[in-house]
Formats: C-alpha cells, structure tokens, sequence
C-alpha cells in the first residue's frame, strides 16, 4: 500500500498548482489505471480540487464553499 500510496501523492504534487488534466497526470505516471479507482479518486478529492473558474489545481484548504479558489472569490469583492 505505501508504494501505492507514494504513486497517488506523487500525482497530486504533479497537479497541484497546474491547469493540467487529470488524463494527462495520469498518463505521466503510467497510470491511467486510476482514472475509475474510487479509492485514488476519494483520496485526490482529500487533498485537492479542481476550481470551477480558473481551471486550476487547488489544495483542499483553498476551498470555498461555492467550489472555487479563494483567489477566484476574492475578484468578487475588488
């Protein structure tokens, strides 16, 4: 499980702050078996999103509520 593990993390710190796909990610990392693993899925929801405005990568503790960035939320009240 942990080299498992290490492969998923390693995916996440290759999205995090990207506008790359998933598909893309996945295929990097040779593993494109994970595209409907519920398990890798659950855990990439833990840790990051994918923000509905700006397209990019996000770490989960940037979240607001609507699903966007706070960085998208915060053009709202400029």
């Amino acid at each position: 499980m942990d080299a498992e593990l290490d492969r998923w993390n390693e995916i996440i710190y290759f999205l995090q702050g990207t506008c790359d796909s998933l598909d893309r990610a996945l295929h990097i990392h040779d593993s494109e078996d994970l595209i409907d693993h519920m398990p890798f899925l659950e855990y990439l929801d833990q840790h990051i999103f994918l923000c509905d405005d700006c397209g990019w990568w996000c770490e989960i503790s940037e979240q607001s509520d609507e699903g966007r960035c706070y960085d998208c939320c915060s053009d709202e009240y400029e």
